[in-house]
């Protein structure tokens, strides 16, 4: 070739060289997104380590860890998608990981998760670093995989694409939980009178649960296998300990509980009080209206510090099964009475709302335990199947109402099992005063009374009071509260004799010294004491 042809021929070349270096440097300009080789692809882990055990219904979390990527010193952006079977695996949430910062936004579609993570802190992914803490809780038992796919970060303005991940998660039954008792204190009950209590347990796993009797039960007793309710009134050559063993079963596990029963021998204090046709009475002052009491029923109890005391009683006519508490002193022998009205109570301005099934008052002691001094209070009552069925009301609608403050109160009020003849509740109660069994729609919490809505009880107009002292309407609203601020003050008084009997003392031989001041002024030199005869 002549030479000035090979000249030409290189020109030409160089001159395209420098057109197609050219392109590029315009296309990198307008595109900042680069090509980048295979060797600097990120990676991404997932801990813990693949495989996952977990059991039914526990939670777990995975960590996610980007790197290894040595163009990815700035990431600003993370994107994942998550595959897996929802009906074993459920999707709680997502969140960045420690020292990480950015926005945080998931999606759930079908069977994938989509989480995106943006305006990150420009992470260095250098280095694998965990990045985002994802939740999940095991619904049930099974093998499934999450599979990791359509992932990438951005960084330095640069799009980089992870290889997908399958991470696998084995999940297994949990073994199997035993149901746990709640405890039931000893119990003591005198000669003819009735015992009644409750057996409950508690199922981790929420297992069905089925109650029975291991042991001999003592003659004349039953236990009530649905209703779990243990009644017992022992016969007068029936006193001493007895031991009666309960067994509880979620059909695989077999948990037992024993509760003493110490049977006392009954004396005539301890006859239950009860009126038919308007009468009975009863000692203790409540102010409730003599002819509104249907009956009375009452337990004594010794109450011991920090330790419940349970009140059964042992009508069956009385609603009331048993009352409990937990005080913080030692209250001794105490008496517990309740009084099963025929209408609403005269302590109150109002009747309580719903559809009442019975009315009550319920005392516990002289006034002694204030309500600050009491926790865990309990109220365990019944009522008959025969009329709710009448008055076509749903049982979990009763609820216990408690009457203070001039408003009725509707307590929290659980429904604990039923029989043929009997549904049975139990409630906790901030107090004692007069209360309500009724039929409660929704949505009702406390109720003011109003003046004109009590229930009459039709009579003499001379009504009697179920006291000693006679008291008249409108001062006898004697609650537990009111008797209980009479016994602060006596409290009160006896401190301040005491203090002024030690200031006394200290002080004895000035007192003295005016003391026989005194006597030689009134002229009673030998210091006797006379009694003035009445004229």
């Amino acid at each position: 070739m002549h030479p000035s042809i090979k000249n030409a021929s290189k020109k030409r070349s160089l001159n395209n060289i420098r057109i197609l270096i050219s392109i590029s440097i315009m296309l990198s300009i307008l595109n900042p997104v680069s090509i980048v080789s295979a060797a600097s692809d990120p990676t991404a882990s997932v801990s813990p380590e693949s495989p996952l055990s977990m059991y039914v219904g526990d939670t777990s979390d995975i960590s996610i860890s980007i790197g290894n990527c040595s163009n990815c010193s700035n990431v600003t952006s993370l994107n994942l998608t998550l595959s897996f079977n929802h009906s074993i695996l459920e999707f709680i949430g997502a969140n960045t990981s420690n020292n990480v910062t950015g926005n945080i936004s998931n999606i759930i579609y079908n069977d994938s998760v989509y989480i995106e993570l943006n305006d990150m802190d420009e992470l260095n992914a250098t280095n694998l670093t965990p990045v985002i803490d994802i939740s999940f809780k095991a619904n049930k038992s099974g093998n499934t995989s999450i599979y990791f796919n359509n992932t990438q970060l951005t960084a330095n303005s640069v799009s980089y694409p992870i290889s997908s991940l399958d991470y696998k998660i084995e999940i297994i039954d949990n073994m199997n939980r035993a149901p746990e008792f709640v405890d039931v204190p000893p119990q003591t009950i005198k000669q003819n009178k009735n015992l009644q209590f409750l057996i409950n347990a508690t199922d981790p796993d929420e297992d069905d649960l089925n109650y029975s009797v291991i042991s001999e039960l003592p003659e004349g007793s039953t236990f009530d296998n649905s209703a779990r309710l243990f009644n017992w009134t022992p016969s007068t050559d029936q006193e001493g300990p007895y031991y009666v063993n309960f067994s509880v079963s979620d059909g695989k596990c077999y948990v037992y509980m024993e509760v003493p029963i110490t049977v006392e021998e009954a004396s005539t204090d301890d006859e239950k009080t009860a009126s038919s046709g308007g009468g009975g009475g009863g000692s203790q002052t409540t102010g409730e209206a003599y002819e509104n009491i249907e009956f009375k029923d009452y337990a004594l109890k010794p109450v011991v510090k920090d330790i419940e005391t349970v009140f059964s009683f042992g009508i069956e006519d009385n609603s009331i099964i048993s009352v409990s508490f937990t005080t913080a002193l030692n209250g001794g022998q105490t008496k517990t009475v309740v009084e099963i009205l025929k209408g609403t109570s005269t302590l109150v301005s109002g009747a309580a709302p719903g559809n009442v099934y019975k009315n009550m008052n319920i005392w516990v002691g002289d006034g002694k335990f204030l309500p600050e001094l009491m926790s865990d209070a309990k109220v365990v009552f019944k009522v008959e199947k025969s009329w709710i069925d009448a008055n076509d009301v749903d049982p979990d609608s009763i609820k216990l109402l408690r009457y203070s403050g001039n408003a009725w109160e509707q307590l929290p009020t659980s429904l604990t099992g039923g029989n043929d003849v009997y549904y049975y509740y139990v409630t906790r109660t901030p107090g004692f005063s007069p209360f309500a069994i009724a039929s409660v729609e929704e949505g009702i919490t406390n109720v003011e009374a109003s003046e004109g809505e009590t229930e009459s009880v039709q009579g003499d107009d001379d009504v009697k009071n179920s006291v000693d002292d006679m008291v008249t309407p409108e001062n006898n609203i004697a609650t537990q509260n009111e008797r209980s601020t009479g016994t602060t003050v006596l409290i009160l008084v006896l401190l301040g004799v005491v203090f002024i009997g030690l200031l006394g003392y200290n002080k004895r031989e000035y007192c003295e010294q005016c003391y026989g001041n005194l006597r030689a002024q009134f002229g009673n030199p030998d210091g006797k004491r006379y009694r003035r005869s009445k004229k």
